[in-house]
């Protein structure tokens, strides 16, 4: 193990990960990509060890729909590494149809919400070994957020009409309470944890496998209200100055935004214990 810096990306082949993973390398920083294409996550290694001269960068292909494949990914890590200073979870997918993932759950709620509640508890033992102890999460456009109606975690939406936008809204809810439980619960470790708008960048399908109407909502929403390619992501990972700033949204600029008041502690301990329900894991906290 090298004295670099170590970044974990998840869900990182395209998109957001995509391009905190290339502007951490060129900081020098040692990467892992982790994706479940393996073909395309090969080809982005490739194109950011040309782009940024960075050699190291690696890539392990893990589909991550059920908590056992995150156990395995974990320890699959821990034999690779002594500790990860920097873990960016960007995973996230919008299906229109529900599907259920080999737990039963909804997959649209685990790949956007409750999978990065997993990574984290399983990922953390390697978290606490390093100085730099920085998690990140991705939001979304702070309009949207602030216009966003929480309610409680729905693992298996029930109903005639289902809809995979309002579970996807619903998991980035969850999200954004995670942090701040995060924060509150860590606050002695030195790690810190936090939420942020990357902006527009322009590779994104916006977590959507549709290359329809959806894509056509959210890329021209996208290029006109945020600015394009930021570094928000690498910022937030390295900048000395926020080595203790935790439990906060972020904007592509690097402005804090504060979440409504409909964000309540109530709902906060409401996802918290479900998340703990949906757990087998033991809780590394």
């Amino acid at each position: 193990m090298t004295n670099k810096k170590v970044a974990v990306i998840i869900g990182g082949n395209s998109g957001v990960g995509k391009r905190t993973a290339l502007d951490l390398a060129r900081q020098d920083v040692n990467i892992i990509i982790v994706a479940r294409n393996t073909n395309k996550g090969q080809q982005v290694v490739q194109s950011i060890r040309q782009q940024t001269g960075n050699s190291d960068i690696q890539f392990i292909a893990a589909d991550l729909t059920t908590e056992s494949a995150v156990a395995s990914l974990a320890s699959q890590l821990s034999l690779r590494l002594d500790r990860i200073d920097i873990l960016v979870s960007s995973l996230g997918i919008l299906t229109t149809d529900q599907q259920l993932t080999p737990d039963g759950y909804d997959q649209n709620f685990v790949l956007n919400y409750l999978t990065h509640f997993w990574l984290i508890n399983a990922l953390l033992p390697l978290i606490k070994n390093s100085a730099q102890r920085r998690i990140l999460l991705i939001g979304a456009l702070p309009i949207i957020v602030r216009r966003l109606t929480p309610t409680s975690p729905q693992p298996v939406p029930s109903g005639s009409s289902y809809s995979g936008l309002t579970v996807t809204s619903n998991a980035l809810v969850g999200r954004l309470l995670l942090i701040r439980k995060l924060a509150t619960i860590l606050q002695e470790t030195a790690i810190t944890i936090n939420i942020f708008h990357p902006g527009n960048v322009p590779d994104s399908s916006y977590g959507t496998q549709s290359t329809g109407w959806l894509l056509r909502l959210f890329g021209p929403l996208m290029a006109q209200l945020s600015k394009k390619n930021q570094p928000i992501g690498a910022r937030l990972a390295t900048a000395p100055e926020l080595a203790s700033v935790t439990g906060q949204f972020f904007n592509e600029s690097g402005k804090i935004i504060r979440l409504p008041q409909q964000f309540s502690p109530s709902l906060t301990t409401d996802w918290w214990q479900t998340s703990c329900r949906l757990t087998s894991q033991p809780l590394n906290y």
